[in-house]
């Protein structure tokens, strides 16, 4: 379909006449009318790559595909976990991983100056780009589909098994209401998703091109239709933001990380944490016996097993299954 199709079947408001739409259109450049038929033709790569509900779908860690979910941590925050029935997420800007969100915007700045953006129309993307980053405080929980991965044993002696529906319940009922569908949502409430992290920078720069070529037309054209432009480049800079959330640096592949995503709605710049433990951001989240499938420990817990029982009992965890990695030293 063409610009021209799209216009032509629309119906705009009353004070809005035909003639003044495509006056405002036809005074945009080549690059913001092909961005304003990306926004709107289905078929297009930008929409395929941006589309909100698209872009979850592609990278959704569905229970089916990913039914059993591994958390690599220490014997003594288990004891921790156990004992206060709370497990704590981590703010994403306190991560191991420092370049989380930036490993994102850095490639689309690699994007921006190979389609030969100004240093001015840079700075403008870098100002969008935080803007829309502070309207949420984002929570990980991470996870990985292994739980005897010798490249994450270096998180710890001690591994979580769960099944990924049961995270998805718990998750969900914690943060997210049940008429969120509905627009309500306030403030400390989440949106709520489950993601399969890629790693691959090549098919990471593929994706992000189609919507950092638009979102570089909005920015161009924005005095020539700041209504239409900033509504494009609004709803194209929270798909980047996302995606920044599903992509990684490709050195560390081998955490081959499911997480869940959880964006908390920020009122007034506060961030929404419930505690603040050693200088870092936590949400709780609350453990129930019955989703603690299993635990799994290092070579290290050979003949100690009957500790880590003991101490399973103790907090109520009876029905939990133990065992050794099957990493065989």
């Amino acid at each position: 379909m063409t610009l021209d199709e799209i216009l032509n079947s629309t119906k705009f408001p009353d004070e809005v006449t035909r003639n003044q739409v495509f006056e405002t259109v036809n005074s945009l450049d080549e690059d913001g009318k092909e961005a304003l038929l990306a926004y709107q033709d289905e078929s297009s790569e930008f929409f395929q790559n941006a589309q909100p509900e698209l872009l979850a779908k592609r990278f959704l860690a569905e229970p089916n595909k990913y039914p059993q979910l591994f958390h690599y941590t220490t014997s003594s925050s288990l004891k921790s976990i156990l004992e206060t029935k709370t497990f704590l997420a981590g703010s994403i800007s306190e991560m191991n991983d420092s370049e989380e969100i930036k490993h994102t915007y850095d490639l689309c700045v690699s994007i921006l100056n190979s389609l030969g953006a100004s240093e001015n129309e840079i700075h403008e993307f870098a100002i969008q780009f935080v803007f829309i980053m502070i309207h949420f405080d984002t929570y990980l929980w991470c996870f990985t589909g292994n739980g005897d991965s010798m490249a994450m044993g270096r998180y710890g002696d001690t591994v979580l098994k769960f099944d990924n529906q049961d995270i998805q319940n718990v998750v969900s009922n914690e943060f997210t209401p049940l008429n969120f569908a509905n627009g309500y949502l306030k403030s400390g409430d989440a949106f709520v998703f489950p993601l399969v992290v890629n790693y691959n920078q090549k098919f990471q720069r593929q994706y992000l091109l189609p919507i950092v070529k638009v979102v570089l037309a909005c920015i161009k054209n924005m005095n020539v239709d700041l209504k239409d432009m900033n509504e494009i480049l609004q709803n194209s800079m929270h798909s980047l933001y996302l995606l920044s959330l599903c992509f990684k640096r490709p050195e560390i592949w081998e955490e081959r990380e499911i997480r869940f995503v959880i964006l908390r709605l920020v009122k007034d710049g506060k961030t929404q944490e419930d505690i603040v433990l050693k200088n870092k951001h936590k949400i709780k989240i609350g453990l129930d016996e019955s989703i603690l499938k299993q635990v799994i420990l290092d070579r290290n817990w050979t003949n100690k097993m009957s500790k880590m029982r003991e101490i399973l009992n103790k907090y109520g965890f009876v029905s939990t299954d133990l065992r050794l990695t099957k990493i065989p030293y």
